[in-house]
């Protein structure tokens, strides 16, 4: 019974705010507890009140703490948290906490920047020195700064300068290889060409010499060589070369009055044999000479015309040689018509053959030994008129 009425004691007294003992010996004194005395912590969990009588174990119920930040010991920035000491304001337990990152705010600074190595520019950010952050970027747009060039040459490379709004420059290569060379003038070197060498870089350069057409100092006869002087068009350098022997050559163009030890003689002849290998003939030589002919014995040889009964012209060889001789004969208005005999030693072929327009004409091959003598013996045909002709002889070499 007893027990029944002390528990409703302790329900009333918990309403009320107090609490009641009863002594193991079922006594009615009644205990309050003391819960004034100091807070117990519980670290994170909390902190509570043990009553005070030292013989009660009693104790109230755990009360959340009261944190509240007491001082900040490390800044958070942009990048990473911060840390906040904590102290709760009830019992005095000490705790951190972690500060978020600040938020980070960007804006369009004014001042371009670029890398030395890329191609694009950009605005900086206003807010931060460092953080990165660009704005409006774009490809760098160069303007030429021709006042700093430096000029190539043929020996060095030169440059232009281009430069960007946003101080970032650009160095544009000229190569020296595009430079044209300034050569001084051609000095020769030898027969086989001269050279030019630039002013600027020193480089030579070995050119052919470019002959002109030459001029002849010593003209070539049908037997030997002339000779020529070269001169370079472009160095002056000169040199001579040797003209071979003529092939072929004309007695109008031979002819001379003067004995200047060519091969044409001339002269008058008595026959005493008209054909065959029994062809016999003395010849006697002109004794006068008027100014462009030889004359004598009534006999008168030009270059391309002779008068006169029994006239001759011959050529003598030089050297062992096979010529090809062509002779043209025309009759002169008025005059007869000259039957021409080729002989070789005292062997005489007969040309009498005239065409329809009073020429004649044949050609004859001759193998010669040096120093022999082949004749062109003119003789007139019976008849009125005067014993004169046009001729003309052409002597070829042919082949052997």
């Amino acid at each position: 019974m007893m027990r029944k009425i002390a528990s409703a004691i302790t329900a009333l007294a918990a309403l009320c705010g107090s609490v009641f003992c009863f002594t193991a010996c079922g006594d009615t004194e009644a205990h309050v507890h003391d819960f004034s005395g100091s807070w117990v912590n519980t670290e994170a969990g909390g902190h509570y009140h043990i009553c005070a009588d030292a013989d009660c174990t009693e104790k109230d119920g755990i009360i959340a703490h009261t944190m509240e930040d007491v001082g900040q010991l490390t800044a958070p920035d942009t990048e990473n948290g911060g840390l906040m000491q904590t102290r709760c304001s009830v019992c005095g337990y000490e705790d951190t906490r972690v500060l978020p990152p600040l938020e980070v705010t960007h804006s369009k600074g004014e001042h371009l920047a670029y890398d030395n190595d890329g191609a694009t520019h950009w605005y900086v950010c206003g807010e931060h020195a460092d953080c990165g952050q660009r704005f409006e970027e774009a490809a760098h747009l160069f303007e030429e700064r021709p006042e700093q060039a430096v000029p190539a040459s043929c020996a060095e490379d030169g440059y232009t300068v281009w430069e960007c709004v946003c101080g970032a420059t650009e160095h544009r290569i000229i190569d020296k290889e595009t430079v044209p060379h300034s050569y001084g003038g051609y000095v020769n070197d030898t027969d086989n060409g001269h050279y030019r060498e630039c002013n600027v870089c020193l480089d030579k350069v070995t050119e052919p010499h470019s002959w002109d057409e030459g001029v002849t100092v010593t003209p070539p006869t049908f037997w030997e060589d002339g000779e020529k002087t070269l001169t370079c068009n472009d160095c002056g350098h000169e040199k001579t070369e040797s003209i071979s022997p003529l092939t072929q050559i004309s007695h109008a163009e031979e002819f001379s009055v003067e004995d200047n030890g060519n091969c044409w003689s001339y002269g008058k002849f008595d026959i005493t044999g008209w054909d065959g290998d029994n062809f016999q003939y003395t010849a006697i030589p002109a004794t006068q000479t008027s100014g462009d002919a030889y004359v004598g014995e009534g006999v008168e040889i030009k270059a391309a015309w002779l008068s006169g009964s029994g006239a001759f012209v011959a050529y003598t060889v030089k050297e062992d040689i096979t010529i090809s001789v062509s002779v043209t004969a025309k009759q002169v208005d008025g005059g007869k018509r000259m039957d021409i005999r080729t002989v070789q030693g005292n062997v005489a072929k007969f040309h009498g053959d005239y065409n329809a327009d009073s020429i004649l004409q044949f050609t004859e091959v001759y193998t010669l030994t040096a120093g022999e003598t082949l004749y062109m013996v003119f003789s007139p045909q019976a008849g009125e008129g005067f014993e004169q002709t046009e001729f003309g002889i052409n002597i070829s070499k042919a082949a052997l």
